[in-house]
């Protein structure tokens, strides 16, 4: 059975590649285990998915996904399926980048540092999801030509996390929208929106 971290990565990276809904659902004594009532950790995260998918709604419900590439802790930056990935991308993180029409644009960060090994949980009591905290990572993604920013003179700019509302800077290089996040989790969302 998944753990609650597991599902919140591949929930996010359907997000990111542009899903409209989410569906859960669990075989019924599966290896001895009752639905989603075997699993209350599970339950949670489903339920804390749930609260930030609504946050993000207005903002998915008109996402098309644009880009994504991963990066590798040396530096890298590869577009996924790349047949050339450097080993160290497993302990990377991929950037998705949707556009929400004309209303802004939503990037959401997804660590790939993790591991889920064998051994039985214990109703949670022992996870075997494990990932690894991402400090000073740093990121671009295409500006489209539509996006009206307001800008100081070093080209820096002010985003947003939808779901904390916490400010997020970054600053435009070369035409592209770059951040520094200090850390990353699991996963982060930013939107930059158009100032029309």
């Amino acid at each position: 059975m998944l753990e609650g971290g597991e599902l919140r990565l591949l929930v996010y990276a359907a997000l990111g590649q542009g899903c409209q809904g989410v569906k859960y659902f669990m075989y019924n004594d599966f290896n001895g285990i009752k639905g989603f009532k075997s699993s209350p950790l599970l339950t949670e995260e489903i339920k804390k998915l749930n609260r930030e998918i609504k946050i993000l709604e207005p903002l998915l419900g008109k996402a098309n996904h644009v880009d994504s590439w991963t990066y590798s802790m040396s530096g890298a930056k590869l577009r996924p399926g790349n047949p050339f990935l450097s080993p160290d991308l497993q302990s990377g993180f991929r950037v998705y980048t949707l556009w929400s029409g004309d209303e802004g644009v939503m990037v959401l960060v997804r660590n790939l540092d993790y591991t889920t090994d064998r051994a039985p949980n214990d109703s949670g009591r022992n996870p075997r999801f494990h990932y690894k905290q991402k400090d000073n990572i740093t990121f671009d993604v295409r500006k489209p030509v539509w996006l009206n920013l307001s800008t100081n003179e070093e080209g820096l700019f002010k985003a947003v996390n939808p779901l904390t509302m916490k400010s997020v800077e970054g600053k435009i290089i070369n035409g592209n929208l770059t951040f520094k996040l200090s850390r990353l989790d699991l996963t982060e969302v930013i939107w930059i929106p158009n100032r029309k």
